[in-house]
């Protein structure tokens, strides 16, 4: 028996253009999936760093806020003490509560 020289030999141009157009296919669909998969990884990073980002300012806006009623309040009472020098327990209730409120801030 002789053997083929060639792999022309051994397929058709008929069965040969058709096992190339099926790999076309193959790579055409896998690089439009690795697209999408692109594009949605992109997309749900963008996501997340926009959540980080609500989140860090949620936070920031919380401490900003507690801490500016904390100061607030903490003139209020020092106020309160000054021009009520001569009342001796509303100072030590006041002191008590000042000390209670810069516990809870710097906690």
């Amino acid at each position: 028996m002789k053997r083929p020289r060639h792999l022309s030999q051994l397929i058709t141009p008929e069965t040969f253009k058709s096992v190339m157009e099926e790999q076309q296919k193959r790579l055409s669909s896998r690089t439009i999936t690795q697209h999408y998969e692109r594009e949605n990884m992109h997309l749900y990073l963008v996501e997340i760093t926009h959540a980080q980002e609500k989140e860090r300012e949620h936070i920031a806006r919380e401490l900003h806020d507690g801490i500016l009623q904390d100061l607030a309040s903490l003139s209020l009472d020092i106020e309160k003490i000054l021009l009520n020098k001569d009342k001796e327990n509303l100072i030590l209730e006041t002191v008590a509560q000042l000390e209670q409120l810069l516990d809870r801030s710097t906690t």
